[in-house]
């Protein structure tokens, strides 16, 4: 009796707090986690600091069930929205399940005491009646204060005897008397509705941060069975899925002790190599144009701005490519012109051309493989949508010693091909991914290869593009990225290979957020090389003292001993203002300055996004919309013409359209690439040629 009552009125007198173990699922079992209750609303954090910054769960006790089920075990569960809130709890000790099961059941009493008594709903038409009130309270005591103010100077020239007035001194004194009596009351009123006022707003306040918690919880939910419905939508269909573990309380991603490796057939490097889907390499020495100066910066950003909410609320579990979105959310870059951007860092490719060790070479190699996610971690806008059959030339030869040429060759999926090269190597990719927006989270789901060829050594480096970037925080809270995964890169001449692996960033760890490691490995599977670093700092590679180590090496292992490391890059450094202009370096800011030389198809010419650089979003967006239609109109047309050619030729049925209905690249072919065993879009030549003789006949015209 009395103890109960004390231990409940001890739980609930400011709240309760503290860690509990909270059930995840059957391969992590129960997890430490710190809950805190405040209220009407149980909360849990991975830790302590996370309070300030990150919520992982909130459930409302307003309609909660609180159920003991042992001497510590208790459940909390929601079934207001479906019972799809369920929190299995264990306390350290008995005495910790009694306090908490009491203090739960407290704050569920009184929050049904306040939801019935009305005390938080507070319109803001009453709102605005309080500040009225005291602003009139305020000018009554201004009043009042003059008025003693006239009575002072009355009584005082009364009492100097220079007062002609009939009123005798004790009347002036009552009239000053009463007067003031007047302004205590109206200072009393005054701190009382001010008082009044101060707890109408606290809990206001307190209101809006429960309906922030519900609503991020809610998104969560959302975004699960939107998953959830996508996963039997396509079983029923027959088609097989993937299934991701969305827990919240999973501390990193791709955990898996695979590595992901390149399909290779069985055969020995050098026939591989000799069989390999190299694009034709067209520079020439006349090709090598003297350096011109390029702009290093653009216009600020205006500050306009957007509610997320009501743009992403929409686009929760669908893929983002799909979407229509103002340009509000972008930067003044095409993909096309991202893809140019992982080539910001080509000097690591240029020492990697002059290295007689191969190892040496691959370890060049996957330091760059790094550079292209140098920004990453501050560039939250997104790039244009390239239009199917937008191209972009980058033509450096004078100071950086390369060109590129980057196509999208196909829109559902959004595919891009780029090729680039230099007297000293040739590089190649072919990029496509897939996003999903998890309410809390977006996720980029990347595929494609890349390709190295060194021209003296003849050595042919592939990998895969096998980092996962994750933008978290979306809606709420401060954003960030996480980029974890794993790939392998493949020296394809000798069989030499390099293992990397991206750390996901977790609260517990003690080392530095994201980090990279990997290992080069000799053709026998032996570790040579070791990479470290920071992928949005910087990347070192050190040879292994092989005199030195004692065990077997397996992929997991990363610790070797080493001689002094290379720093094969370091990013360039952050620059004043970078914030205003979309937090893009001078080589990004190169990128979209106009080359009245380059093909009409060239993203430098793209009227939407031209106009979005110069702050006129409005027309950016009705310009976005036109192109976007006329893309569409472009598509019924191929559409309509297969159609037409199969009836003609006395098929039946309906032709198979393909993802982009007879869509065929300019500069680019699709072909079967042996050595990764996939389809890829490798450059079949004419572009350079094309601009020479400013002959630009066979491009279609996707801007006019």
């Amino acid at each position: 009796g009395r103890t109960g009552n004390r231990v409940m009125m001890a739980a609930a007198s400011d709240g309760h707090r503290g860690w509990l173990a909270k059930w995840t699922n059957y391969i992590r079992g129960y997890q430490k986690r710190w809950f805190v209750l405040h209220s009407g609303l149980l909360s849990y954090y991975r830790n302590q600091a996370e309070m300030a910054h990150t919520c992982r769960g909130t459930i409302n006790l307003l309609m909660a069930n609180i159920e003991r089920r042992g001497s510590r075990d208790f459940v909390v569960s929601n079934t207001s929205s479906g019972g799809t809130q369920t929190y299995f709890l264990r306390a350290s000790t008995d005495v910790d399940a009694d306090k908490w099961i009491a203090a739960l059941k407290v704050e569920k009493c009184k929050t049904n005491q306040t939801d019935s008594d009305g005390a938080t709903s507070n319109t803001a038409s009453s709102d605005c009646d309080d500040v009225s009130v005291l602003k009139q309270t305020f000018h009554e005591m201004t009043a009042h204060h003059s008025l003693m103010a006239k009575h002072h100077q009355s009584i005082t020239a009364g009492m100097s005897g220079g007062d002609t007035s009939t009123k005798p001194i004790h009347e002036k004194m009552t009239l000053y008397k009463i007067s003031a009596n007047s302004l205590m009351n109206l200072c009393g009123n005054f701190l009382a509705l001010a008082h009044t006022f101060k707890e109408k707003v606290q809990t206001t306040l307190a209101t809006e941060r429960e309906q922030r918690k519900q609503l991020e919880t809610t998104v969560k939910t959302l975004a699960r069975q939107q998953h959830q419905l996508e996963l039997e939508a396509a079983r029923s269909t027959g088609k097989i899925v993937e299934e991701d573990d969305d827990d919240d309380d999973q501390e990193s991603y791709f955990d898996a002790e695979e590595t992901l490796s390149l399909p290779r057939a069985e055969a020995k490097p050098e026939e591989l190599a000799s069989n390999a889907l190299i694009p034709p390499f067209t520079l020439t020495p006349d090709d090598i144009l003297p350096a011109k100066a390029r702009r290093q910066s653009i216009a600020p950003r205006p500050n306009q701005r957007l509610n997320l909410w009501s743009l992403m609320k929409n686009c929760i579990g669908k893929d983002l490519s799909k979407i229509p979105l103002p340009v509000h959310i972008n930067e003044p870059l095409s993909f096309t012109q991202r893809m140019v951007e992982d080539l910001e860092y080509t000097c690591v490719l240029d020492r990697a051309a002059q290295c007689n060790d191969s190892l040496e070479q691959m370890a060049y190699v996957a330091a760059f493989s790094v550079s292209g996610h140098a920004n990453a971690g501050v560039r939250f806008s997104k790039p244009f949508n390239a239009l199917l059959g937008e191209t972009f030339e980058y033509e450096d030869t004078g100071k950086r010693g390369f060109r590129a040429l980057a196509e999208q060759v196909g829109h559902h999926p959004p595919e891009t091909a780029l090729h680039a090269e230099h007297k000293e190597w040739l590089y190649w990719q072919d990029f496509t991914m897939g996003s999903r927006f998890r309410g809390q989270y977006l996720q980029i789901i990347p595929q494609g290869f890349a390709h190295v060829v060194f021209h003296r050594s003849g050595h042919h480096f592939a990998y895969r593009r096998g980092v996962t970037p994750t933008v978290h925080n979306i809606i709420f809270g401060k954003m960030y990225i996480d980029q974890p995964g794993e790939f392998e890169i493949v020296n394809h001449s000798t069989g030499e290979t390099c293992f990397m692996k991206f750390h996901a960033y977790s609260y517990f760890s003690k080392e530095e957020p994201n980090r990279v490691v990997g290992v080069v490995y000799d053709a026998q599977k032996e570790p040579r090389y070791t990479i470290s670093g920071v992928w949005d700092k910087q990347i070192q590679f050190a040879k292994i003292r092989r005199d030195l180590v004692s065990q077997k090496a397996t992929k997991k292992t990363t610790a070797f001993p080493t001689e002094e490391p290379v720093v094969a890059w370091v990013r360039t450094p952050r620059r004043s203002g970078a914030e205003t202009m979309y937090e893009l370096t001078e080589f990004s800011c190169s990128l979209n300055e106009v080359d009245e030389e380059a093909a009409p198809t060239d993203s430098r010419f793209r009227p939407d996004q031209r106009l979005m650089e110069e702050g006129d979003y409005d027309v950016a967006n009705a310009k976005k919309y036109e192109l976007e239609e006329k893309q569409r109109k472009r598509r019924r047309e191929r559409e309509g013409r297969l159609a037409r050619e199969w009836e003609a030729a006395g098929n039946r049925g309906k032709p198979d359209l393909g993802s982009d209905s007879g869509w065929k690249a300019t500069w680019f072919r699709k072909e079967m690439d042996p050595l990764t065993n996939s389809l890829t879009y490798v450059y079949k030549g004419g572009y350079w040629e094309a601009k020479k003789r400013r002959d630009w006949s066979c491009v279609p015209g996707i801007f006019s």
